[in-house]
């Protein structure tokens, strides 16, 4: 068979469409190929992307939770904050309550006091005696009844002078030796007087001073140039008061 010019050209021709036909489907397979393999890649982002909304929306909605959990103990410590300081007030208000009612109490009971101690001192004399004097003060009736006198007259601080004399003529019998001790409670006056008037007879109080056992026996000692020591026993249970002449040697 002759094959001629213009078949070598279809020849040529239809060959060249074959290798574009192979072209095409090689291309056609590496596209299906890629095409797969992007799709694959797709389809895992898509699943990697939806894990991925999934622990977002976990992790958001446990910060939704703690931030309101936070909410809450915020609002609650502002609500215990605010019942202390309400606690704290009402304290405070009750304290005062209670000075100003403590306060009035004791200006009342000292207001009371101070009317019953003006009642009682504008119904008796400053210094209250007994109606018998006895012979250890006095053996003279007169001397007695001048003694009465003197101490019923006394009514201010001042006039306590007037007792001095009474308390000269004590300590002059004990100087002499008429008596070794004289009790003093007739005056009703107390320790604290007594040394007043030694004071002013210008005895000096030692700074030593006994005293023992539960009645509260109590000795004080007062001195003077040129006289014998004294000493004055005071009892706190019964409130006796004597005088006399400090033992030797004390």
């Amino acid at each position: 068979m002759l094959i001629t010019s213009k078949d070598n050209s279809k020849i040529k021709e239809i060959k060249k469409l074959k290798e574009k036909i192979q072209k095409s489907e090689k291309d056609k397979e590496k596209y299906v190929n890629s095409s797969e393999d992007i799709i694959e890649e797709i389809q895992a982002l898509e699943k990697q992307l939806q894990e991925t909304d999934i622990t977002y929306a976990t992790e958001k909605q446990k910060m939704v939770s703690i931030e309101e959990n936070v909410e809450r103990l915020e609002n609650r410590l502002a609500r215990l904050k605010q019942e202390q300081e309400s606690i704290i007030n009402k304290k405070q208000e009750l304290n005062e309550i209670k000075e100003e009612a403590t306060q009035e109490i004791k200006e009342e009971a000292i207001q009371e006091i101070k009317i019953e101690e003006e009642k009682d001192e504008s119904s008796k004399p400053l210094i209250e005696v007994e109606t018998h004097i006895s012979n250890e003060y006095a053996p003279d009736d007169e001397i007695k009844l001048e003694v009465h006198k003197l101490i019923n007259n006394i009514n201010s601080e001042e006039d306590i002078d007037k007792v001095m004399p009474f308390v000269r003529g004590v300590i002059h019998e004990l100087e002499v030796g008429n008596a070794t001790n004289i009790e003093l409670s007739l005056l009703n006056l107390g320790p604290c007087q007594f040394m007043d008037v030694f004071d002013k007879l210008g005895y000096d109080r030692d700074d030593d001073w006994d005293t023992n056992g539960w009645e509260q026996d109590t000795w004080y000692y007062f001195s003077k140039k040129g006289f014998k020591k004294l000493s004055m026993y005071y009892c706190g249970y019964t409130g006796e008061i004597s005088l006399g002449i400090c033992e030797e040697g004390h």
